[in-house]
């Protein structure tokens, strides 16, 4: 199941396709953000037609919890880092229809290389 952005939806698992014209921000040549709005009962779900120009090295993730209601986190499924999106699971069920899901996705540099690296 895809979802549009800026739609609410209830279940278990919410899968969110991305409106790029209203949800992804490009920040630099290898950097995007965006927001997913989330529905009521969602605990996991996939973000879908990102189709990044890079490939994509790390993620971060915030969920804007309403004031005084449960303070959820999300996490990026390991291995689903991908051009295309992402899944993300919550660390609990959202109990109303106003939590958000920001992300902000960062890449490998124009060129191939990411920059300094720690690897040995």
């Amino acid at each position: 199941m895809s979802l549009p952005y800026n739609s609410y939806h209830t279940g278990a698992e919410v899968d969110a396709a991305v409106d790029r014209a209203n949800a992804l921000w490009i920040i630099s040549g290898n950097q995007v953000a965006g927001t997913i709005e989330l529905g009521n009962g969602v605990d996991s779900g996939t973000v879908t037609g990102l189709a990044l120009s890079f490939n994509p090295l790390q993620i971060f993730l915030q969920v804007e919890c309403p004031l005084g209601l449960f303070n959820i986190f999300g996490v990026v499924i390991a291995g689903t880092l991908l051009a295309d999106g992402f899944q993300f699971a919550l660390s609990g069920e959202t109990d109303t229809a106003t939590y958000k899901l920001h992300y902000l996705i960062i890449g490998e540099a124009i060129g191939g290389s990411s920059g300094s690296s720690s690897e040995s």
